[in-house]
């Protein structure tokens, strides 16, 4: 062989060539008919493009596709499919069932599809079957997606799809709309649909709902906050009336918002003339008593003896 040079063949072999493979057909019990029939040679890793039934039929049966096993209940390939060929050869059998032909009505409340076949040898009960939609709504939180949901007891919903659509406040919504893409997320009201059969033979059913708006985040609680200090205890009161008693001394206390028990200084005021017996009297703690007035008549100062007095 020369460096660099160019063939023009489907597959090149070195060595020894493999023997190719082929796909065989098999009716799988058909009644009548004949299986189709794939001449070509494939070699491992060739795709295979999968024929159609043909002629074949199978009495009170309807073909459904291709199987790689002959008790398959569904098919693996319909007509068209692909798949890779393997190191040997490929044996499809037919896979026979039973394909409705329904028609639709729809509930009142526009909920339920009831779907009756009109075949003979359907398999459902009374030869009928239901689906519905229905959906719950919920709250808005940005992350969950309130879906319909559809229940489907006896399978016929097929590859039908749920589309969603806001809905207006009374509860219908604008045909002209196009579907959102996806289940809903935010707050607002909304429409799911789904449609079974095809045109000229369909019906579709639909639920509206609600998505609330997310409750308003807590107000977070205030920090606490330590608890106040208490006042200094008044320890010293002035009282600057002309005659000074218990009474007047009591008042000047409650003025400066002290107690008896905590005065320890008296301070006479520049107007006092006088000093009532036993004006002191109640002032256990008291040791300290201020004269600033120049008025008093007698060198006398009540009750409060003379060495509690100030040297003033």
């Amino acid at each position: 062989m020369r460096e660099n040079q160019e063939f023009d063949y489907e597959k090149v072999v070195f060595g020894e060539e493999p023997e190719p493979h082929f796909v065989m057909y098999d009716g799988n019990k058909a009644t009548d008919g004949t299986v189709p029939t794939d001449d070509k040679g494939y070699y491992e890793g060739d795709t295979v493009k999968v024929l159609g039934s043909g002629d074949l039929v199978k009495e009170g049966k309807d073909f459904l596709g291709w199987a790689t096993s002959s008790k398959a209940p569904s098919p693996d390939y319909k007509e068209g499919d692909t798949f890779t060929m393997g190191h040997k050869d490929a044996i499809l059998y037919a896979v026979w069932g039973h394909i409705h032909s329904f028609t639709y009505t729809v509930s009142d409340d526009g909920a339920t599809i009831a779907a009756t076949c009109s075949k003979d040898g359907c398999t459902l009960t009374g030869n009928e079957a239901t689906l519905s939609i229905s959906a719950a709504g919920g709250k808005a939180d940005g992350k969950t997606a309130y879906g319909a949901t559809v229940t489907d007891a006896d399978s016929i919903r097929g590859d039908a799809e749920v589309n969603y659509y806001k809905a207006n406040d009374d509860g219908t919504r604008d045909a002209a709309l196009d579907p959102i893409t996806a289940a809903p997320k935010d707050a607002g009201k909304y429409w799911a649909e789904i449609t079974l059969g095809e045109e000229g033979n369909s019906a579709t059913v639909h639920v509206v709902y609600d998505i609330a708006k997310a409750d308003p985040a807590p107000t977070p609680a205030p920090a606490p906050q330590p608890a106040p200090k208490p006042a200094p205890a008044v320890t010293s009161v002035t009282v600057n009336t002309k005659t000074v008693t218990a009474k007047t001394l009591n008042n000047a206390i409650t003025k400066a918002g002290g107690k008896q028990g905590t005065v320890t200084s008296i301070v006479l005021g520049k107007k006092v003339k006088k000093i009532s017996k036993g004006a002191f009297k109640s002032f256990k703690k008291a040791k300290t008593l201020v004269v600033k007035t120049k008025r008093l008549k007698k060198q006398r100062s009540g009750s409060l003896s003379r060495d509690q007095r100030s040297p003033k």
